[in-house]
C-alpha cells in the first residue's frame, strides 16, 4: 500500500500488537529474556536437550485366543525374565495357576520382553480380583482392566446373558483320508451387554492389554475379551455337570446335536463337515439378534383400559431421529439396517410374549389384552421381557 493511507494502517497495525502484547503478558506474565532476543541471536542459542522419558516396570496382562498373557516391562525399560514376571504373580496370589514359557513378544518403547501364558478357565478366579488393582504401583493398567472385563463377564453369564454357538477348528494340515470330517467345540458367547457398558469398557482399554492380539478395534476387543472369559466360565461350571454318553460315531444332524449337548464343556468332537456346518449356520442364525452388544431396546407399551376392561398393548421401536414410532411404522421407515434389526427383535419379542400374535389386530405390534392377561403383565411377564 502506498501513499498517505499507508501511515493510518500501519498505526492501527501497531495498537493491535500492543493490545495483544498486553493480553498476552496479563495472562502469561512478562516475556523471559531470550524471547525479547532478535531473531537472529535466538537461532544461534541451542535448545537444551530433554531427558528422555523412563517409566516404571509393572505387571502388564494381555490376552490372544483364549489365553491370558503375561509379561513386566516399562517404556524405555528392559522387560523382565520369566522368573521375575512368575514372582510378580505370585506375589498378586496367582502362584496357583499353570503358567507356561512361551515365545517372546515386540512391545513398543521396550523391545521384546519374555512372556508367560495360561488358560483364561484357569485364572478367572484371579482375574476378577485383579479389578480392584487400580492404587497398586506393581501393575500397569492392564492388569486392573482384565480384572474389570472378568467381572463383567461373571455378571453376563449370573445373568443368563450367554448364547452357544457351535464353531468349526480351522484344519492345520491336510489329510486326505479324513477330508469330509471336521473337529466341532461349543464355545458360549456373551449375549445383550449393554451398550453403555461395552463403549465404557472399550474407551478404557490400555494399549498393552491388546498386545499381540488380532483384533486391534478397541470394541471388536472388548467383545473378543468378553467372549474368552463368558466361555470360560460357563465351561468350567458345564464340566462339573454329569453328561449323556456322546453317540460312539457321528453319522446323522441328529449325532450331530446329540454330540453337541454332551459336549457343553467345549469339549471338541468329530463330525461330519457338511452336517456339522449347518448346525453351525442354524445356530448362528439363531442366535444373531442378540450375540454381542443389545440392539436399541423394543418397548412395550401397556395403555390404560377402556370402557369395556380391554387394555390396548403396543409396540415401538426407535426410529433414526431417536424417536419412538410404532413397530410396524418404523419397519417401512427406518433405514434398511435398522429395520432388520428391528425385525430380529419383534421376531423374538413376538416368541417371548405370543398374545402378539393372536388374529384381530389392526397392526402388527398391537394386541388387546384381557385384565387377567394384563396384570400378568404387569406383575410376571414384564420383569421377564426387560431382562431379555
Amino acid at each position: 500500500m502506498k501513499g498517505p493511507a499507508r501511515a493510518h494502517v500501519l498505526s492501527d497495525l501497531d495498537e493491535d500488537c500492543f493490545r495483544i502484547d498486553a493480553q498476552l503478558t496479563a495472562l502469561t506474565g512478562p516475556p523471559r529474556d531470550d524471547e525479547l532476543l532478535p531473531l537472529t541471536d535466538q537461532r544461534d542459542i541451542e535448545p537444551e536437550p530433554r531427558a528422555p522419558y523412563v517409566g516404571t516396570v509393572q505387571l502388564q496382562l494381555s490376552r490372544t485366543d483364549g489365553r491370558i498373557v503375561a509379561w513386566a516391562a516399562g517404556h524405555n525399560l528392559r522387560g523382565e525374565y520369566h522368573e521375575d514376571v512368575l514372582a510378580r504373580i505370585r506375589a498378586l496370589d496367582g502362584g496357583a495357576i499353570e503358567w507356561d514359557e512361551r515365545a517372546t513378544m515386540k512391545i513398543p518403547g521396550s523391545g521384546r520382553v519374555s512372556t508367560l501364558s495360561a488358560p483364561v478357565s484357569s485364572a478367572l478366579g484371579w482375574l476378577v480380583a485383579l479389578g480392584d488393582s487400580a492404587d497398586d504401583p506393581s501393575v500397569g493398567s492392564s492388569v486392573t482392566w482384565m480384572g474389570q472385563a472378568a467381572a463383567l463377564a461373571v455378571e453376563l453369564v449370573a445373568q443368563g446373558r450367554v448364547v452357544p454357538q457351535l464353531v468349526q477348528s480351522k484344519k492345520r494340515r491336510k489329510d486326505p483320508a479324513d477330508a469330509n470330517s471336521g473337529t466341532f467345540r461349543l464355545r458360549w458367547m456373551p449375549a445383550l451387554v449393554d451398550p453403555e457398558r461395552l463403549e465404557s469398557l472399550a474407551a478404557a482399554i490400555p494399549g498393552a492389554a491388546m498386545s499381540g492380539a488380532r483384533e486391534q478395534e478397541r470394541t471388536k476387543f472388548a467383545l473378543a475379551a468378553l467372549a474368552d472369559l463368558t466361555d470360560a466360565i460357563v465351561s468350567v461350571g458345564a464340566g462339573q455337570m454329569e453328561m449323556p454318553a456322546a453317540p460312539p460315531e457321528v453319522v446323522t444332524k441328529n449325532d450331530v446335536g446329540e454330540a453337541t449337548l454332551c459336549h457343553l464343556d467345549g469339549t471338541p468332537f468329530r463330525a461330519p463337515t457338511k452336517l456339522g456346518g449347518e448346525v453351525v449356520r442354524r445356530l448362528s442364525q439363531w442366535g444373531q439378534s442378540v450375540v454381542g452388544a443389545a440392539e436399541r431396546p423394543l418397548v412395550v407399551q401397556l395403555d390404560p383400559p377402556d370402557e369395556s376392561d380391554a387394555w390396548h398393548v403396543r409396540v415401538l421401536a426407535h426410529n433414526d431421529d431417536d424417536g419412538l414410532d410404532p413397530v410396524e411404522v418404523a419397519l417401512a421407515a427406518n433405514s434398511k439396517s435398522a429395520s432388520k434389526a428391528t425385525a430380529a427383535q419383534l421376531a423374538r419379542l413376538e416368541r417371548l410374549f405370543p398374545q402378539l400374535l393372536r388374529l384381530g389386530g389392526r397392526r402388527r405390534g398391537e394386541v388387546i389384552l384381557s385384565q387377567d392377561e394384563a396384570w400378568d403383565l404387569m406383575t410376571v411377564g414384564g420383569d421377564t421381557l426387560k431382562a431379555c
